[in-house]
């Protein structure tokens, strides 16, 4: 097993491990499926996967660029992103909490009278 990873921090547990640590924030899609088709040209790599949540759109984008098991990068956003998933959950009728994506204090006004309390707000 020959493992790439990538992290912001140098000196990440993983990165102290790996084989070819690549010092880069798990955020940049662009930058992680650029280094990864320099390196799959030079040793094919064979499959992709992330820790944490926070990676999954670039995960799934390098998984689509190299052809590799994963999924579609719209989903990858739609997990990572609560409007889209709450979204998805209510077209397909999927338990889930009532939610309003609200963007000014008047629309969070609105929501508020067709929530009931107490609610979650996120940011």
């Amino acid at each position: 097993l020959y493992t790439i990873v990538t992290d912001l921090q140098e000196y990440a547990p993983g990165m102290k491990i790996a084989d070819y640590p690549l010092t880069m924030s798990t955020r940049d899609i662009d930058g992680t499926v650029r280094e990864a088709k320099r390196l799959n040209a030079k040793r094919k790599i064979d499959g992709v996967i992330t820790a944490g949540t926070d990676a999954s759109m670039t995960v799934s984008a390098v998984a689509n660029v190299l052809d590799l098991p994963g999924i579609k990068f719209t989903d990858a956003e739609a997990a990572s992103n609560k409007i889209k998933m709450r979204s998805r959950f209510q077209e397909h009728s999927l338990p889930s909490p009532k939610f309003f994506a609200v963007w000014s204090k008047e629309e969070a006004r609105i929501a508020a009278t067709k929530l009931s309390f107490p609610l979650n707000i996120k940011f």
